[in-house]
């Protein structure tokens, strides 16, 4: 692991740019992303914010059967911004998509057709994708897909569904 430097007095006005400055400002960075003790930390605000698109970074894929209800897709998020939450099923299935918000849950979308909404989201938000089987057989299948404008999706929590196309 790198060690952080901090050491004012080495880079003031006109001083050279010794080989060791260098290797200072070289490792730096690197100390901070390993969290080398007393370096500065990464904070949330950092982390690239997100806009609703058509790349798709989470997807999940369930059924049911006989009027039972399931939780297809949720992710909690760490970033800023809005996402594309897509949510289909057989026609007729009863379809919900929810945020929860600092401890309050706002129905965003409700219905039996294919679902899509641009939810805006802040650090801690959760979406929930949940279907409602047929009172029949047989199972109902529903797939929701969470999509940006090509950022990476950062989830914290849920049932994560699979996130994909991530470039990291």
């Amino acid at each position: 692991m790198a060690d952080w430097v901090f050491d004012t007095d080495s880079f003031l006005p006109g001083e050279p740019l010794t080989s060791a400055k260098a290797l200072t400002l070289l490792e730096n960075p690197v100390a901070m992303a390993e969290g080398a003790v007393n370096a500065p930390r990464n904070v949330l605000k950092s982390i690239e914010r997100i806009s609703a698109g058509a790349f798709t970074r989470a997807t999940r894929s369930d059924s049911f059967n006989l009027a039972s209800v399931g939780v297809v897709l949720e992710l909690g998020l760490l970033q800023i911004g809005t996402v594309r939450v897509a949510f289909t099923s057989e026609s007729g299935a009863s379809k919900t998509i929810v945020r929860r918000r600092a401890g309050s849950n706002t129905t965003l979308v409700s219905g039996t057709g294919s679902l899509s909404v641009d939810a805006s989201v802040i650090p801690g938000d959760l979406i929930t994708c949940t279907g409602t089987a047929f009172n029949r057989g047989p199972d109902t299948s529903f797939t929701a897909t969470f999509s940006t404008n090509g950022e990476n999706l950062w989830p914290a929590g849920g049932n994560g569904g699979v996130v994909v196309n991530n470039d990291v």
